[in-house]
């Protein structure tokens, strides 16, 4: 083929070096045979197109298999060329049609990669998308789990008396069952597309991998769960264990990799320490079990030749077969049996289940309660998980009986009087708090300090106080929902810090966070509490609408929880409070949100649970406090301020009787002067000038004059006598006139018994 001289020349100065460097492009000699019908009486057309080809792709750098690069742009400009030249000839023959050529090309076949020839899709990437299963389980559980410890839905079935055995078995079997049901849709679904590994495995296997990951799973999930104390926080971790998994798996996504790094037997001795490391997560587990199916059920590509060996049938025999070879770089690899990999997973799945009960019992947050860095030395705890119980310990008076500032004589005898019987007799029927204490930290905030109380047996114990006073934190104590610091408490003999089970068994808690599950209806609760307790009444049924009535939910009795009002759930948990005959009720301001009637009728359930019970009630309502309680305790600051009867509390803080009278606003200075002649001892309380109205407090021990005072006024009333009646002759001259003119004056006169608030305010205002 001749090269036209212009072209040549420029060929030729393209191939220097000066021009190379410049052009920055490496140019190369070729010859391109080819044959052509030469005619002389034909005018023949030769040129040649010179391009940059430095950017254009390289089939090195992709598959072995696709043949050398074409260049679309050089072949459309070579027919465009072309179509021009046949353009410029036919209009210089005076042709009326200009031919045009229309290029068509195809790349020519070639032979299939062999390492690809015999690819399966599912065993190249199927553990990365089957490992989805038991990860799913573990959302699941770990998701439901969390949100209930948020919504301290645990620590409520930790105190109506549901051990931490049988909370945990519970999880674990719907876990099982979650996974039985994830294995039966993936092995279905596998088997009804036809793939390989499904066909020719049978569906214990694949149910044996799926099993035992997800216990694994599980265990994660559980040890997990003991170390955070917000469901963000569980958020942040379920998402960093599942990111995790999905990276492993990805990066063991080939058998070759799996076998190469962790089962090479050539490999240095140090990189076993990985494997140990790798063992702790499921990932790596299940891509291990994922590879061992699929190298005996699937078409695999071998080690030693880098051939495709087709699949078989499954057999039994193979879940104990080790694997021994060699692969291409003459390094050996011993795998392991299928069996050895699930009981080494179980293996680990007991460390992690150990993690999990530990740091669930030293870690106040999961149980109220924690103990002791080694309390599994401790020969009580583990007589206390077969039911044995154990002595409780003799209370030791450490500083407590010291007096409180401010504190009534009430408070003080009451102290003596619980530390007295402590040191006497253990052993009382009721509740007994000694000296008991609650520290927050790290600030030091002391929000119990060193209470003292006894309630017997049929009483209800009212307990009053501001917002932050300890009201809540003592129920919390007594019912194991936080962790003391100070003192003890008794609850028929037993101790709450050594038989806490026990006590809660027999305990019954209306919190200040209602223990509700919204899926479930008011029935089904009923029905709930009443297997945790293990209570068995003769016609359950009709005892759940009966108590049901009782707090006015019949109506509602099989609607969900979750629709239900604040003051709906409220009565909901006192209904349940009551459920398995408890020998001691505790309530956090059971009432809360309550209407009237409901109120009413929640308080006439209360009396009624009196009989043969300790009733322990914290409340900001003194109509309440003064309805129901036996015994009052006021609380001011984390301490004990005053204790008695309602009554005896009016009697000792109370200003005795309050007179309330009313007259014309003219007359209210001559009424003061006119009411302190004939009631000497009187206190004046307030006036409200602009209404008339005066009220003043009357001593308990000056009430004989107040009682003739008001028989004068009552006598004059209905009868209408005069000053000469028996009723005056025990006044003075000055007196009965004084009555006399105050009778003309006031217009209306009440007298009542100091208020409750009073009593509560005089105790708390220092």
């Amino acid at each position: 083929m001749e090269i036209d001289s212009i072209n040549r020349d420029m060929y030729n100065h393209s191939l220097t070096k000066e021009e190379r460097d410049k052009l920055g492009k490496q140019s190369f000699d070729f010859y391109m045979p080819c044959k052509f019908d030469y005619h002389p009486e034909r005018e023949t057309i030769f040129y040649s197109v010179l391009y940059n080809m430095s950017l254009q792709e390289n089939a090195f750098f992709k598959a072995f298999s696709e043949p050398f690069w074409k260049d679309n742009n050089l072949l459309a400009l070579k027919n465009s060329l072309d179509n021009s030249v046949l353009e410029i000839k036919a209009r210089q023959a005076g042709m009326s049609e200009v031919p045009k050529i229309e290029l068509s090309y195809q790349a020519y076949p070639y032979v299939p990669d062999r390492l690809y020839q015999g690819a399966d899709p599912v065993v190249a990437t199927g553990s990365f998308y089957v490992v989805l299963v038991p990860l799913t389980v573990f959302m699941i559980i770990f998701e439901e789990m969390s949100r209930e410890k948020a919504m301290n839905l645990r620590m409520g079935l930790l105190m109506i008396g549901c051990s931490s055995l049988a909370y945990w078995i519970s999880w674990i079997l719907t876990g099982f069952a979650f996974s039985a049901i994830m294995a039966c849709l993936m092995y279905s679904t596998g088997y009804l597309f036809g793939f390989s590994v499904f066909l020719n495995t049978p569906f214990y296997v694949f149910f044996i991998i799926i099993f035992v990951v997800s216990v694994l799973n599980l265990a994660i999930a559980f040890f997990l769960l003991t170390l955070i104390h917000n469901q963000s926080t569980a958020y942040t971790m379920s998402y960093t264990f599942i990111l995790v998994s999905m990276i492993t798996t990805m990066a063991l996504l080939d058998a070759a990799v799996t076998y190469k790094l962790f089962f090479n037997i050539d490999m240095p001795q140090w990189t076993i320490y990985f494997r140990y490391v790798f063992q702790l997560f499921p990932s790596f587990h299940f891509t291990k079990l994922y590879s061992d199916v699929t190298r005996v059920t699937s078409s695999h590509l071998s080690f030693e030749g880098m051939l495709w060996v087709p699949g078989r049938k499954w057999e039994y025999s193979d879940l104990f077969r080790t694997t021994h070879g060699q692969f291409m770089t003459k390094d050996r690899y011993v795998i392991p049996p299928m069996y050895d990999t699930c009981v080494q997973i179980l293996w680990v799945s007991l460390g992690y289940l150990t993690f999990a009960i530990y740091f669930d019992n030293i870690f106040a947050e999961n149980r109220g309660q924690a103990k002791g860095y080694l309390f599994f030395l401790s020969p009580s705890y583990w007589l206390s998980l077969i039911g044995i119980k154990t002595n409780s310990r003799v209370y030791q008076k450490r500083g407590v009986d010291k007096a409180v500032p401010n504190e009534h004589q009430t408070a003080v005898e009451e102290r003596k009087h619980v530390l007295n019987e402590e040191l006497i007799n253990q052993q009382c029927q009721g509740v007994r708090i000694v000296g008991l204490g609650k520290t927050y930290q790290p600030k030091n905030v002391q929000a119990l300090k060193g209470v003292y109380l006894e309630v017997s047996e049929g009483e209800l114990l009212g307990i009053m106080g501001h917002n932050g006073a300890g009201k809540t934190t003592l129920i919390n104590l007594l019912s194991g929902f936080v962790q003391l610091t100070q003192g003890t408490a008794r609850i028929f003999g037993l101790s709450i810090e050594q038989d806490l089970e026990h006590i809660r068994r027999n305990m019954g808690i209306v919190s200040q966070f209602d223990v509700l599950w919204d899926e479930l209806t008011a029935l089904d609760h009923m029905l709930l509490f009443s297997l945790i307790k293990r209570v068995h009444y003769p016609n359950m049924e009709q005892f759940f609408i009966r108590r049901l009535k009782e707090v006015g939910l019949l109506d509602s009795a099989n609607l969900q929880v979750g629709k239900y009002s604040g003051g709906m759930r409220r009565r909901m948990s006192v209904a349940l409070s009551t459920i398995g005959d408890p020998n001691v009720i505790l309530m956090d301001e059971p009432t809360t949100g309550m209407d009237p009637v409901s109120r009413r009728q929640v308080w006439d359930l209360i009396q009624q649970m009196k009989k043969g019970r300790v009733l322990i009630m914290t409340t900001h309502a003194m109509e309440e406090a003064e309805l129901l309680s036996d015994k009052l305790a006021v609380l001011n600051q984390g301490e004990v301020r005053c204790v008695g009867t309602p009554l005896q509390l009016k009697n000792l803080l109370g200003k005795g009787y309050r007179v309330s009278m009313v007259c014309e606003k003219q007359e209210v200075e001559r009424v003061k002067v006119l009411f302190k002649r004939v009631v000497p001892s009187a206190e004046f309380y307030e006036s409200s000038g602009d209404s008339g109205s005066l009220v003043y407090n009357v001593p308990l021990d000056k009430v004989r004059e107040l009682s003739n005072v008001f028989k004068l006024i009552d006598t004059h009333n209905q009868r209408g006598v005069t000053p000469d009646d028996e009723a005056e002759k025990t006044f003075s001259l000055e007196d009965r006139q004084a009555l006399q003119s105050l009778k003309s004056l006031v217009s209306d006169v009440g007298v009542s018994q100091t208020t409750l608030e009073e009593v509560f305010m005089a105790a708390t205002t220092h």
